[in-house]
């Protein structure tokens, strides 16, 4: 259905039928990203010796926390519920729910920080979702 630089969006079916999308991560981009934040740190700290004001080092291990974030579904997960939740009585928008049923493919159970995780959309289609009425 859909892919990005770190994962990807599948259509999934749950052992009752249900319709859902399943985000998967991408084999090995969270190992990728750690041995890149290492030579982002590197070359960080031998910027540092020069630009010390513009802290260099700082700024990478900034950029290491929020991509590291990016890359946690659990978080991820807890996100969209609280915006659910804050959403929750407001016309006009719709957040997509998560189940916590096992999937009749490879995943059975919820998402890891990595692993894999569904979502059920109110509407889903194929190739397009509609916000309910």
């Amino acid at each position: 259905m859909a892919a990005a630089s770190i994962g990807q969006v599948h259509r999934g079916v749950l052992h009752g039928g249900e319709v859902v999308a399943v985000k998967v991560q991408r084999p090995s981009v969270y190992r990728q990203v750690r041995l890149d934040l290492e030579v982002l740190r590197s070359l960080a700290r031998l910027a540092q010796r020069h630009y010390a004001s513009y802290d260099p080092l700082g700024l990478v291990e900034e950029f290491a926390r929020t991509i590291l974030d990016e890359l946690d579904y659990t978080k991820e997960r807890r996100n969209l519920e609280r915006y659910a939740q804050n959403l929750a009585n407001t016309e006009g928008y719709a957040c997509p729910g998560f189940t916590h049923k096992p999937l009749a493919a490879r995943c059975s159970r919820w998402s890891t920080s990595r692993e894999c995780g569904w979502m059920t959309w109110a509407g889903f289609r194929d190739t397009a979702w509609t916000p309910p009425n």
